[in-house]
């Protein structure tokens, strides 16, 4: 091991464990940063992402969005 990774390892373990949740969520995030950047030069790389979401609840999120918005508005959107 290198010395940053000791030093973030003591570090990390004398934490409480709901500390070190966070400093674990902490390294995932800094990690997939890591790959957005790579990879957002790659053409259709973000779209594939979101194609790959399981999105099959979306259609009764939005329905539900869409009738908060327009559920007091007079007219055929609040019938």
């Amino acid at each position: 091991m290198t010395n940053i990774v000791e030093e973030i390892t003591a570090k990390s373990a004398s934490l409480p464990s709901d500390l070190q949740y966070e400093v674990l969520d902490f390294v995932d995030f800094v990690a997939g940063k890591g790959r957005r950047i790579k990879t957002a030069g790659t053409p259709f790389q973000s779209v594939r992402g979101i194609m790959e979401r399981d999105l099959s609840g979306l259609e009764k999120d939005l329905a539900e969005v869409r009738n908060e918005m327009w559920g007091n508005f007079p007219g055929e959107a609040s019938k």
